[in-house]
C-alpha cells in the first residue's frame, strides 16, 4: 500500500476559480483529518456512468477490495450545476460531495459500514468550518483573497480610496460576498460619501438579507445622511433579526433628531437591559433626560456611566452641567476638570455651554487654566 495523504486531481476542463477553492479546501481538510492511506480525489465536467438508473452521479468513494490497492474519490461537475444557478451554492455543493466521500473514506478505514446520514451531517459540518475559517463564501478565490487583504492593509492606513479599488477589483474576479460590499460601503462611510456606502450596503443586503449588522450599518450610513425616518426603519429590520445594545442606542440617536424623546429614553432602557454595564446608554440617557429637563434622573443616569467607566470624559462633562443646574457649582466645576483632565477637547465644549456662560466668573478660571 502506497504511502498516506489527500491528493488532488482537477482536469484541465475545470476552471481555474474552481480549482483554486477546490485545492485550498483539499489544504484545509489535510489539517483538520488524517489520511494514513493515500485517497485521490479526481475532479472533472462529467462521469459517464456504466449503470443505468435514475439517480444523478455526484460523487463516489472507490474502496479496494485488496487493500494493497489505494481508494479514490470521483466528482463530476456537470451534475453539481443543475437546479443551481449561484455560483457560491454550486462550490459549495461541490465541496460537500467531496467531503461527504472522504467521511466514507473514514469509515472504510474504521471498518465501518456506509452510513449516509453520517456522512452527510459530517459533510456539511466540515464545509461550513472550512467557510467560517476563511472568512469569505466560496466566490472569493485565493487570488482575489489576496486583494482582499492589501485592500485592509490600505485601510489601516488611512488610505480609504485605494482600499475602495482594491475591492473593486476583486469584485470583477468574481467575488460576490456579502463582507465584501459591506466593507466597500463601510470604507465610504470613513469618507463621508454615504450615498455609495448605502448603495453597497444594499449589495450586502441582497446577498444575506438577514444580516442584522448590515442593516445597523446602512442605519448609521442613512443617519449621517440626516435621513432619520429611513435609519430607525434599518435599525428595526436589525432588531427583529438580533437585538443588539449597540444598534439600540444608534436608533436612539435617530429618534433623539426626531425630537422623538421618549422613543429615544425607550431605546436607550433597552439596551441597558441587555447590558446592565452599558456606560454609553447610561451616559446618553442622562445626558437626553438633562435637556427634557429631568436632572434628578439625568445625574443618577451620568453618575451610574461613571461608576462602570472612571475615565468617561462625557459622563464626566454632563455631570458638571448637571450639577451647574442644580446649583452644585463646586461639585460641577470639580467634574468639569476631571473631563477635561481625561480628554482637553472638553475646554472648547465648555467655551459654548449655556449653563457655563450663566456663571463665567465661577467657571472661567477652570477653563483657562488648561490654555495656560
Amino acid at each position: 500500500m502506497l504511502c498516506g495523504g489527500l491528493r488532488i486531481r482537477c482536469l484541465d476542463e475545470i476552471e481555474l476559480q474552481l480549482r483554486e477553492i477546490v485545492i485550498e479546501f483539499g489544504k484545509w481538510i489535510r489539517g483538520k483529518l488524517d489520511f494514513p492511506v493515500t485517497v485521490t480525489v479526481y475532479i472533472r465536467g462529467k462521469y459517464i456512468s456504466k449503470i443505468n438508473n435514475e439517480e444523478t452521479f455526484l460523487a463516489s468513494f472507490f474502496a479496494p477490495d485488496n487493500r494493497a490497492h489505494n481508494p479514490y474519490i470521483r466528482v463530476d461537475v456537470e451534475n453539481h450545476k443543475d437546479n443551481l444557478n449561484d455560483v457560491n451554492e454550486f462550490r459549495k455543493s461541490i465541496l460537500v460531495s467531496i467531503a461527504h466521500e472522504i467521511i466514507h473514506y473514514m469509515q472504510w478505514l474504521e471498518g465501518l459500514d456506509f452510513c449516509e446520514e453520517d456522512a452527510e451531517n459530517k459533510s456539511e459540518q466540515l464545509v461550513g468550518k472550512f467557510i467560517e475559517d476563511r472568512g469569505y463564501n466560496l466566490t472569493v478565490t485565493f487570488k482575489s483573497k489576496k486583494l482582499l487583504e492589501l485592500a485592509d492593509l490600505k485601510s489601516s492606513h488611512g488610505n480609504f480610496n485605494e482600499a475602495i479599488s482594491l475591492y473593486k477589483e476583486a469584485i470583477k474576479l468574481g467575488c460576490n460576498d456579502e463582507y465584501v460590499y459591506n466593507s466597500i460601503a463601510y470604507y465610504y462611510d470613513c469618507i463621508k460619501m454615504y450615498n455609495e456606502s448605502v448603495y453597497y450596503y444594499d449589495k450586502a443586503l441582497k446577498i444575506n438579507p438577514n444580516n442584522s449588522a448590515i442593516y445597523t450599518n446602512k442605519g448609521y450610513a442613512l443617519y449621517c445622511s440626516e435621513k432619520y425616518n429611513e435609519a430607525i426603519k434599518n435599525y428595526n429590520k436589525s432588531l427583529n433579526i438580533e437585538p443588539t445594545k449597540e444598534t439600540y442606542v444608534f436608533k436612539a440617536y435617530a429618534e433623539e433628531e426626531l425630537g422623538n424623546s421618549a422613543q429615544a429614553i425607550e431605546c436607550y432602557d433597552k439596551a441597558i437591559h441587555l447590558d446592565s454595564n452599558y456606560d454609553i446608554a447610561y451616559n446618553r440617557k442622562g445626558q437626553l433626560l438633562c435637556y427634557m429637563g429631568i436632572i434628578d434622573d439625568a445625574k443618577q443616569a451620568c453618575s451610574k456611566a461613571v461608576s462602570i467607566n472612571s475615565n468617561y470624559a462625557d459622563a464626566y462633562y454632563n455631570l458638571s452641567v448637571i450639577c451647574a443646574k442644580l446649583g452644585d457649582f463646586s461639585t460641577a466645576i470639580n467634574y468639569l476638570k476631571t473631563a477635561i483632565s481625561i480628554d482637553k477637547e472638553y475646554v472648547h465644549y465648555a467655551q459654548d455651554e449655556e449653563i457655563f456662560n450663566d456663571y463665567k466668573d465661577l467657571f472661567q478660571q477652570v477653563i483657562l487654566n488648561y490654555y495656560k
